[in-house]
């Protein structure tokens, strides 16, 4: 399934991918793209994904309500975010705020979540 959202994550030097197929990719741009990990843990497809600089966690969310917290250098879910009621359309995180991250759903409810 071609990816829907992207994200750098600059300690590892990968570029992840999320799909409406629920699947997240890591890809190794040293290595000329090489894929190097495949998670799944959403039921629905994803649409968007944040890399939270601080913790070193990767979120990602979609058409489930749920944002899904990884460890991507594990590659495994370390806790999901439940509190939406419709497919999560975006986060983002807050500038200057170590741990803060917001979501807006296709309801236009925003979510502050401390991470």
């Amino acid at each position: 399934s071609p990816a829907q959202v992207l994200t750098w994550i600059p300690q590892m030097e990968v570029l992840a991918s999320a799909a409406l197929d629920r699947t997240i990719r890591l890809w190794d741009m040293i290595q000329h793209g090489q894929r190097t990990h495949e998670f799944r843990g959403h039921s629905k497809g994803i649409t968007c994904l944040e890399y939270v600089h601080p913790v070193r966690s990767l979120l990602s969310a979609g058409f489930d309500h749920v944002i899904a917290m990884w460890d991507p250098n594990a590659g495994v879910k370390c806790a999901e975010l439940r509190g939406h009621s419709s497919s999560i359309a975006g986060l983002s995180t807050i500038p200057d705020s170590d741990f803060e991250v917001v979501s807006v759903d296709y309801a236009g409810t925003c979510k502050l979540w401390d991470v």
